[in-house]
Order: structure tokens, then C-alpha cells, then sequence
């Protein structure tokens, strides 16, 4: 009965709801308070997660930061159900994808950038800029190495070195404006055009669009019926 009405609630006025509930869970200070944010969080993404689509890029950062190291006893605590609501995430949404040698997660935003983070420290790492369109679905290749992102909307896949250093940053032109996190460009992009087949609702692409690494440097992108596949 009580999810019944929270999920009533969250559909009568979704936006505010996303928002209280990732504004909560940034700002509860007691371990066990978070915890039921965070809880509540993952109970979304395996019930209702077409609800998030639209505000997921802030609700996975309230997230991550759950995991701040310079507060360990909150860390202690959460760490197990963070880790269970990131899990979800990456399982749900094509555009959240993990590293687990690297312990770093990215998530595309609907405004076309896509945010790396270092679940070691749970700061923002990169900035990869180069979509205009929203961020469809990303991934890590199997070493952690690049990254491809795809946006639907834009009919383009982009390639990103996940790891440039600092040379790397400047010949992508990493702002030095930025010091908690980098601006990175895209190595390539391939464009493509599916037709009809790109004008897909949220709920068709969170069960038909993704990436998968058949190789080092291959990856093919499913999108509904059609494969395309990509020598990054």
C-alpha cells in the first residue's frame, strides 16, 4: 500500500518528486536516513525507472557522493546499499555505464554531455563534450581505456580516450577553468541513420538500445532490430 502511493504520488507531479527525493538524499547527514533515501532510490529504478529518465543525471550523482571518503562512518554505512542502487542504475539505464577495475562511473545527460566519475574519491573526473542531443546510451570499453556514447536524437556515435592525461586534456582542450574536473573531446565520431527506427520512446530504449565490446577496439551498437558496428 505504501508503495502504491508513492508511486501515485511521483506520477501526479514526477518532477518535484525526483527532486525532493535527490535533494534529500544529497542533504540527509544521519548514515540510516540516507540509507532509506537511497533505498527508496533503487525501489524507483526496478518499479518505476521511466519516472528518473528525465532528472537521472542528478539523481546518480546524489549517489555517488553518498560514497565521500572525508565522511567514512557515512560511507561504512551506505556503502553496501550504494552499491546495490549503482548496480540497478547501470542495469536499467542505457546511459550509466561502470568500470569496475577503474571504479569509475559515466552518465549520459539529456543536454548532450556526459559526466565521469571516480567512485574512489566521488568527484566528478571528466566532462566529455560533443553530443548536442541528449546522450542515449554509453559504455567502457573491456580496459577502461575509451568510452563510446551514442546519441540517438543526433544519429552519432562519439569515441572518448578515458584516460588522457595531461598532455592528452590540453590537445583535447581541457579548460583549465575546471580544476575539480576535465573537459574532454571526442577522439572520432561515426554518424549514422536508422530512420524511423531513432524516433524511439524511453521506455523502448531503456529494453532495446545498448552497446556491447566484441573486441578491444570494436563495439557494436543494438538499437530495436537494427546492429551496427563500430572500429573505435
Amino acid at each position: 500500500m505504501a508503495q502504491k502511493a508513492i508511486f501515485q504520488i511521483s506520477a501526479a507531479n514526477t518532477p518535484l518528486c525526483v527532486s525532493t527525493l535527490t535533494h534529500d538524499t544529497n542533504d540527509s547527514k544521519k548514515p540510516t536516513e540516507k540509507s532509506g533515501f537511497l533505498k527508496l532510490i533503487s525501489l524507483f529504478i526496478r518499479k518505476r525507472p521511466l519516472l528518473l529518465h528525465a532528472n537521472l543525471s542528478g539523481l546518480v550523482e546524489a549517489v555517488v557522493k553518498s560514497l565521500d571518503p572525508n565522511i567514512p562512518k557515512m560511507r561504512d554505512t551506505v556503502l553496501q546499499t550504494t552499491t546495490s542502487v549503482l548496480h540497478d542504475l547501470v542495469k536499467t539505464f542505457p546511459s550509466v555505464t561502470f568500470h569496475g577495475g577503474l571504479q569509475k562511473l559515466a552518465v549520459g545527460t539529456l543536454e548532450g554531455a556526459s559526466i565521469i566519475y571516480d567512485l574512489r574519491t566521488a568527484t566528478r573526473l571528466h566532462i566529455l563534450e560533443g553530443h548536442t542531443k541528449s546522450v542515449t546510451a554509453i559504455s567502457f570499453s573491456g580496459d577502461g581505456r575509451l568510452i563510446v556514447s551514442c546519441s540517438l536524437e543526433e544519429g552519432t556515435v562519439r569515441v572518448w580516450n578515458a584516460n588522457p592525461g595531461f598532455l592528452g586534456m590540453i590537445a583535447n582542450g581541457t579548460s583549465r577553468k575546471t580544476p575539480l574536473s576535465s573537459s574532454i573531446r571526442p577522439s572520432k565520431t561515426f554518424g549514422f541513420n536508422l530512420g524511423d527506427d531513432a524516433r524511439l520512446s524511453v521506455a523502448s530504449i531503456l529494453e532495446s538500445v545498448y552497446f556491447d565490446w566484441v573486441a578491444d577496439r570494436t563495439v557494436k551498437l543494438y538499437v530495436k532490430d537494427s546492429i551496427m558496428s563500430f572500429n573505435v
